[in-house]
Order: C-alpha cells, then structure tokens, then sequence
C-alpha cells in the first residue's frame, strides 16, 4: 500500500503539473480564437498580459495563504479556480471572454506557484530532498508540454473541437481536485490571522535577500523570453513558416518552453553555482542564434536552438531554486516562492501590456531584436551578480553539504 506522505508527493506535483497544463492548452488555439472571434494582434498580446495580471495578485496577496489555511486547501482553491477557467473558454463568445479565463489561469498558476511547490518540498522523500527542486522547477514546463501539445493533437489529428478539449480539461481538474482532498497537510502549525495572511507583503529572510535577487534575475531574464512564445507562437507559425495548423504553433511553443523540464534533469548531479553560471551563459548564447536563424528563415536551425534555449531556461532556474532555497526553513519557503515568481511573472508581462496597451504593430523581426537584447542583458546580470552573491566560502559549504 502507498504511503501517506509518497501519495501526497505524488498528488501535490500532479496538481502543479495540471494546473499550468490548463494554462498552456489556450496557446496554439490562439490562432484560431483570432479568426473566431476577431482578435486583433494587440488582442493576442493582451492574452499574455491577462494571464500575468491574474498570477501577480495572487502572488502578492495570497502567497501566505498556504501557512495560515495549509497546503491542501489552496491548492484545491487553485484546482477549482482552473477549472472555471476552462468553462470561461468553453462558452467564450467574445476575446473579452477568453481574457477573463487567461485571468482566471493565472491566478490558478500564481496560488500554485506557492502552494502546490511548497507541498512538493514539504511532503519530499526524506532520503531525495534534491528532486523535490527539481520537479518544482520543472512541474510548470511538464505542463506547459501536456497542456499544449494535448491541445493541438486533439483538434488537428482527431478533429476535436476546442470546446470539446476544454471539457476534457475540466475533468481532468476536477479528478485531480478529488484526488488532492486525499492528500496529507504538511501545516501543523497555521501562522498569523487571515486578515494578517491577506496583507500584500514579500517575505524575504534577510540571510537570503542576496540569493532571492539573484534567482530573479535569472526567471525574469528566461521567462522573459517565454512570454514571447506565449504570446505569438501563432504568429510565428502563420507568418514566418507559412502554417495555419495548429500543431505547428504547438511545435513553435514547446521547441522553447515544453523543453524546460529537461534542464532540470541536467543538473541533477551539478552544484548549484556552477550549474547557474554554465546554463546562463547558454541560454544567452542560444537565443541569440535563436533569432539570428528565425530572422534568416533558416527553420530547421531555428528550432535546434529553441530546444537548447529551452532546456537551458530549465536548468536555470532549477538551479536558482535551489540556491534560494536550501536553507530556507519550512515555513519561510510559501513567501519566499511566491516572492521568487511574483517578479519572475513581472519579466514577460511587462513588455506585452506595453505592446498591448499602445497597440504597437507587432513584428516578428522586431520581437526577435527585443527578446534577444532582454536575454543577453539579464545573463550578464546574472553572471556578475553569480560572482558576487555567491562568495567562495558559501560555494565550499554547498560543497560539503
């Protein structure tokens, strides 16, 4: 019979997974949600901004809910809030209506962010305290790919129709909701009021104040270049490889973020320092030729470095992750998550509200020279602050650990 605490690892990053796959499958449906219901190129762009604008309050205002109500509760809050989204989709008739449930996905994703990953370290096997930042770091890529990809095949291979697909989304929400009911609370202890809890505030430990800048930097600098993808993976498709299918935006989208997860598997056996410092410097070399090859229409070594960049923003940020969190106590580590993507969601969503709001002609060329400046500006940032942060005597105690 399965353990209590392996049931709720298990439940805990199967909740993590399903929650942003429910965020991924609308991405190579944009497309077509822009000829069925007459989106503009500012539209798409405001997509991106919407799902941002949902994860951001619930970052800030519910990132200590998980240690006043407990893990459980508002990873079930997060389950049942994507699930209504998928329904926003179902009887869409208007791109306001899919920018409520992008709104509705982000705030699902920002509760998980620092919920379903807080009961994934929490409920870790004790032996194998490493994997629980490796699947945290990568369980939202996980989904990314499933969400997508499930998307895609289901419309073009089989016909399905998108609001078909959500309804079988919406099932799998809410079987993964009864199944996390089940699951072992990890809180013993509730800490602070609720009205203490609702308090918009990031908390920092001051011991880990240098380690939490430096791990923003490197999400805000990767997912950066995600949001591009998450924006205009169809407009990829449609304008630079002549393609209107629907898998070949999924192909565009999961060549860069479906491939995250793999990086968090590529540094099992690194140190964290060292394992930073290599895939930065990676990622910025890799979606700089990136661009160069999209630019030059040369597809095939376009989507080469797109895998690579992707696998590089994985290994990335799971080595971030583990920096700042490893000597981060238990119940320090909801705020100090929710602080970690909180900025990290400010990277992508920045630039697409500017683009959004001043209804900017959006170019492909022009992203490309955007997003590659982004990349090769934050991997110096995060290279010196490396250097910086993490002095010889922390890297020898990494070491010894």
């Amino acid at each position: 019979m399965i353990q209590k605490n392996t049931y709720t690892f298990i439940v805990a990053t199967l909740s993590l997974v399903a929650i942003f796959a429910i965020s991924s499958a609308p991405v190579p449906m944009l497309g077509l949600f822009q000829q069925t219901f007459h989106m503009t190129g500012a539209d798409l762009a405001m997509t991106a901004v919407c799902y941002f604008l949902g994860c951001i309050p619930a970052l800030l205002f519910c990132s200590r809910l998980p240690n006043r109500l407990g893990r459980k509760p508002v990873v079930a809050l997060a389950l049942t809030i994507g699930a209504i989204s998928s329904l926003a989709v179902i009887f869409a008739t208007a791109p306001l209506h899919i920018m409520l449930a992008r709104v509705g996905q982000g705030f699902a994703c920002g509760l998980a962010s620092g919920s379903a990953m807080a009961w994934i370290f929490d409920s870790a096997p004790a032996h194998n305290r490493s994997i629980s930042a490796m699947l945290a770091a990568s369980g939202p890529g996980i989904g990314f790919l499933f969400g997508a990809l499930a998307a895609a095949i289901a419309y073009e291979l089989f016909a399905i129709s998108y609001q078909h697909i959500f309804t079988g989304l919406f099932v799998g929400l809410v079987t993964v909701l009864v199944l996390s009911l089940f699951g072992k609370e990890t809180v013993t202890h509730p800490s602070g009021t609720l009205w203490q809890t609702l308090t918009p505030k990031l908390e920092i430990p001051q011991r880990l104040k240098k380690e939490y800048l430096l791990a923003v930097a490197a999400y805000a600098g990767t997912w950066g270049v995600g949001g591009f993808f998450q924006a205009y993976s169809a407009q990829i498709a449609s304008d630079a490889l002549h393609s209107a299918n629907m898998l070949t935006a999924a192909f565009v989208f999961l060549s860069f973020i479906g491939t995250n997860a793999l990086g968090s598997f590529c540094i099992k056996r690194l140190q964290p320092k060292e394992a930073l410092n290599s895939f930065i410097f990676l990622f910025g070399c890799c979606v700089c030729l990136m661009f160069f090859f999209l630019h030059n229409e040369n597809f095939v070594l376009f989507f080469i470095f797109c895998v690579f960049s992707g696998i590089s923003v994985g290994a990335s940020c799971s080595a971030a992750l583990r920096i700042v969190t490893q000597n981060a106590q238990s119940q320090e580590r909801t705020g100090l998550l929710a602080a970690v993507y909180l900025a990290a969601y400010l990277g992508p969503g920045l630039p697409n509200l500017i683009i959004g709001q001043l209804k900017l002609p959006v170019t492909i060329d022009g992203m490309s020279w955007f997003y590659g400046a982004w990349a090769i500006v934050f991997t110096v940032i995060v290279l010196i602050g490396s250097r910086l942060v993490l002095t010889p005597a922390v890297s020898h105690e990494e070491h010894i650990r």
